[in-house]
Order: C-alpha cells, then structure tokens, then sequence
C-alpha cells in the first residue's frame, strides 16, 4: 500500500509510520513532519501534493482524540489533508490516543495508534474505498450487455490499483466476441473515470467465464 500520513501535530501519527514501514508499505506525507500548517507538500516549489497522481491507497490521520474533545469533528488546519483526500475518494482512517469518542461520520476507520491489526484494517479501509469503482464497472459491463441482446448474465468486478494506474478486471458469465469485450471495455472505463479522475490512466481487461 501507498499511505498519505496526516498529523494534527508533529509525529502524532508516529507509532503508525513505524509499523507501516516495518510491514514494507510506502509512506508519504501532507505536510513534511517539521512543517507549519500552511507548508502542506503541494504548494508551490515542495516535493507535490501525493494525490496528485493517483497512487495513494488510503490515508492515516494521526489525531488527537481525547475525552472531552468528543465534539470535534472538522479537521483542524493541519488537518486539511483529510478532506483533500476525500475529494480524490481515498478513505481516510483515524489513528491516535482513543477517548470517549465515535468516528466522525466522513472516517472509514477510527484504531489506537499501536492497534496490532493496524495494517489489516488500513487494508481493509483501502479496500472498501474501491467498492464504488467495482460497482460502476459492473454497471457499465452489463449496459454493455444488455445493448448487445446478450441480457443480463452475471458479471463480477475487481479493481487494483498499481502505481497510480487502475487494474480493471470484468468476469462475464457469457461467451463474447471481440466486438462485445471492446464494448464493454470502453463503457467500463469510462465509468471509472467518472470516479477517479487522478489516476493517470485506467486499464481494463474483459474476461468471459462462460463453459465451453
């Protein structure tokens, strides 16, 4: 996983870089751990914004949630990557000291910041973000289908996403020709761009599962 890190204040999200790193995932930052609010990497003359390419799986707020700040809900302005991340419709998963507390209602996730299932829960919220990109390319494939007289047999979706690049695969429980796998690949990638705009281009592979 590629994982944008978000800190309302320097190294808040510390303990959760270490354990990415250590499980070989890439860590990438908003704002540079010793920066100011204002200094995120996407201004001009810094390294760029990370999702700007379209290669970020999910991101990790580092935050503090103690009780009694319960009702804190929008991110500070430090914070702001969170909804920077929102906008490009990677989940973002809330990390830090727990109080008494729920998930603000735009957070895929809330853990302690050494929770031992940290990774497979980041997964897990990198995974559950690409659902609606899964679905919007099964939708398409069975337009695709039913405007071919081929009605509508089952179609299963999968979506990866690999160095900013989008993997499409569409399984259709139905013998197709050329024609149709192309009819099908256009409609499903122009689906998912409706989506994802950022990612810099989006591959689509169109298999038929039918018996023989």
């Amino acid at each position: 996983m590629r994982v944008l890190v978000i800190e309302d204040h320097e190294q808040k999200a510390a303990a959760a870089v270490e354990t990415l790193r250590q499980a070989g995932h890439e860590v990438t930052y908003c704002h540079e751990p010793t920066d100011g609010a204002v200094d995120c990497n996407g201004m001009p003359g810094r390294s760029g914004c990370p999702l700007d390419d379209g290669n970020v799986d999910v991101a990790v707020l580092g935050r503090s949630l103690d009780v009694g700040r319960d009702d804190r809900r929008v991110p500070s302005a430090r914070e702001a990557g969170a909804g920077c991340a929102r906008r490009h419709r990677v989940p973002v998963v809330i990390t830090g000291t727990l109080g008494a507390v729920d998930p603000p209602p735009w957070a895929a996730d809330i853990l302690a910041a050494e929770d031992p299932y940290l990774v497979e829960r980041l997964d897990a919220a990198a995974r559950q973000g690409r659902v609606p990109l899964v679905e919007a390319a099964e939708a398409a494939a069975r337009a695709a289908l039913e405007r071919a007289g081929l009605g509508r047999p089952a179609v299963a979706g999968r979506v990866l996403r690999e160095h900013g690049r989008l993997r499409v695969s569409v399984d259709v429980a139905a013998e197709l020709d050329d024609r149709v796998r192309d009819r099908i690949a256009v409609r499903v990638v122009g689906a998912v761009r409706q989506l994802d705009h950022d990612a810099p281009s989006i591959d689509v592979q169109v298999l038929d599962s039918a018996p023989r």
